[in-house]
């Protein structure tokens, strides 16, 4: 593990990816409500905020792996920005790499993290990645002269989307590669709804 200043900052660096990422969900679901807006500029918007959001959770995943783990992930960090890529060969170097959805459950004066399931999958999110580029682009002429075009997203598919990868980010576990955990609370109520970062104890890896 590197040493405390280094983890400190790279903690630092994580929440602050998770405020951005907090900020463009709170978006699209007030632009999911603009009625007004006609669907197909709603569906655009709102695909460019999911591909930030994929590439927020990618690079948070290189900076738990590389800044405060022990993997070699400087070559990722200098030649590569699309999630899907980054993601890929994370899952390389360390299959369990992909944050985890948990709840805390209090009990007396006992706190601990309970794994639960629903959150956006490291597979659903890189495919999702991938198809959320076909939204952001006009295609071939061609295709726009025959009038294709990509199906505008429906409110309750964005409102769905968001809401997994929200249920993601709100309360999460990063296992390193040592066994190390990392630990983000999207919105602390002792930091008055800020973004908690931790490290926990080290234990064995999923599947150990």
């Amino acid at each position: 593990m590197a040493e405390l200043p280094t983890v400190q900052r790279s903690l630092e660096l994580y929440a602050g990816l998770m405020e951005e990422a907090k900020e463009r969900l709170n978006v699209i679901f007030d632009v999911a409500h603009w009625e007004k807006i006609p669907p197909k500029y709603v569906t655009e918007f709102c695909a460019l905020q999911f591909r930030m959001l994929c590439e927020i959770v990618a690079l948070g995943s290189l900076v738990a792996h590389g800044d405060i783990g022990t993997l070699d992930v400087k070559w990722l960090k200098d030649e590569k920005w699309q999630a899907a890529e980054i993601m890929k060969a994370l899952g390389r170097l360390h299959p369990s790499f992909f944050p985890r959805q948990h709840k805390i459950i209090r009990n007396d004066d006992h706190v601990h993290f309970e794994s639960v399931r629903g959150a956006i999958t490291k597979e659903q999110m890189t495919t999702f990645y991938g198809k959320l580029g076909e939204s952001l682009h006009m295609g071939t002429l061609a295709r726009k002269l025959a009038g294709q075009a990509p199906r505008p997203y429906t409110l309750e598919e964005i409102k769905a989307n968001a809401m997994s990868i929200h249920e993601l980010l709100s309360i999460h576990l990063i296992t390193l590669i040592d066994g190390t955990i990392v630990g983000c609370i999207l919105r602390a109520s002792n930091l008055n709804g800020r973004t908690q970062m931790f490290v926990a104890s080290s234990s064995p890896p999923p599947g150990a």
